[in-house]
């Protein structure tokens, strides 16, 4: 499901209180598309992993993120709530595992573990990436809200990644497709801060962190991170400080 046009995500939302994890995602459908999971339509088959969701800046508990895979065996029509949701597509499996497809999605290092940072700062420390597959909103929409705005661009392609391409790979990682093993570590733009990470944590440590575990990110993995920047900007005030005394002793 396309929300405001940017960005792909399955039905759901906040628990409520006195509200069991199942009975939250049975109401969240109903609400979003329409949906009663009660019916004779659908058939509950489980539920993945819970995973803990952290704030990058913080590592403080943002949410235990909770989801059940249910089976839809008949037809049934989409009722969508246009305060949420733009368009509704069904999306091939083969389509989310073909490796070629995937691609980074990219983001400034400062954006999730600092507040309130510029545009140089995020030059100094680069970005960093993680897979994502586009998914070309030109493809047949099941559901379409009236009135909805189109994109500009007729063939625009929109990522999935993040929790929605995490819960997808939950499931499909089952199939044993390597696709699935590439969801992991994240790629950094700056070289120094790369090498840093890998110098702190072994293969093996990124691997049980970010690919077993992956929306687990402890504080470990967090204050790694955060050393490595912080190295990498200390190493490029060093290099400044270097050339300036350079110059310094060339024009004496």
């Amino acid at each position: 499901m396309y929300i405001d046009l940017t960005q792909i995500a399955f039905p759901g939302g906040k628990r409520e209180k006195n509200e069991t994890d199942l009975e939250a995602c049975k109401r969240e459908v109903l609400e979003e598309v329409g949906w009663d999971l009660d019916g004779t339509e659908f058939e509950l088959l489980g539920r993945l992993d819970d995973r803990e969701v952290k704030a990058p800046a913080s590592a403080r508990r943002v949410m235990v993120l909770c989801c059940f895979v249910f089976l839809q065996k008949e037809d049934v029509a989409i009722k969508t709530d246009p305060n949420e949701i733009s368009l509704v597509y069904w999306v091939p499996v083969n389509e989310i595992l073909e490796c070629r497809r995937w691609e980074a999605v990219s983001f400034p290092i400062t954006q999730h573990l600092f507040q309130g940072t510029n545009s140089i700062l995020n030059a100094l420390v680069g970005s960093y990436s993680f897979y994502g597959v586009p998914i070309n909103e030109n493809r047949r929409a099941e559901h379409i809200i009236e009135g909805t705005p189109r994109p500009s661009t007729a063939h625009r392609l929109f990522p999935l990644w993040g929790l929605t391409l995490w819960m997808t790979s939950d499931f499909l990682e089952q199939l044993g497709h390597p696709c699935i093993g590439i969801l992991g570590k994240p790629r950094y733009s700056s070289p120094e801060v790369d090498l840093f990470i890998s110098l702190m944590y072994t293969k093996k440590d990124l691997q049980t962190s970010l690919v077993r575990d992956r929306m687990r990110f402890g504080l470990g993995y967090i204050t790694v991170v955060r050393v490595a920047v912080a190295l990498s900007l200390t190493l490029k005030a060093a290099g400044v400080y270097a050339v300036f005394k350079l110059v310094g002793k060339l024009r004496k």
